[in-house]
């Protein structure tokens, strides 16, 4: 599971933060029923896994939207760590593992 490094806003209806994944880490298979997440890496080399869809290399920068409900996985496919910003909201945050 992705490492919280930091927490920068937290509320009731909103949470930004980054996480780290170790080399060749690989988050939990979730999805959240009421937030929306933009991801956007900061370093390292991460891939995007949600259902239904081809899996997607994540350049840096770059802002990616999981809308609510999309079962998703985060992977650092590279042999340093992997951050990453994570923008969830806005609504209640809840984190069910599949």
């Amino acid at each position: 599971m992705a490492l919280l490094s930091k927490q920068i806003i937290a509320t009731e209806d909103v949470r930004v933060c980054t996480f780290t994944l170790a080399p060749f880490e690989e988050g939990d298979i979730h999805y959240h029923s009421a937030v929306v997440e933009h991801l956007v890496p900061l370093s390292g080399s991460i891939v995007l896994s949600v259902e239904g869809k081809e899996k997607r290399p994540l350049r840096l920068g770059e802002l990616f939207e999981i809308s609510t409900g999309e079962v998703h996985q985060v992977i650092n496919v590279g042999e340093t760590s992997a951050e990453y910003l994570l923008i969830q909201g806005t609504g209640r945050y809840d984190f069910n593992v599949v």
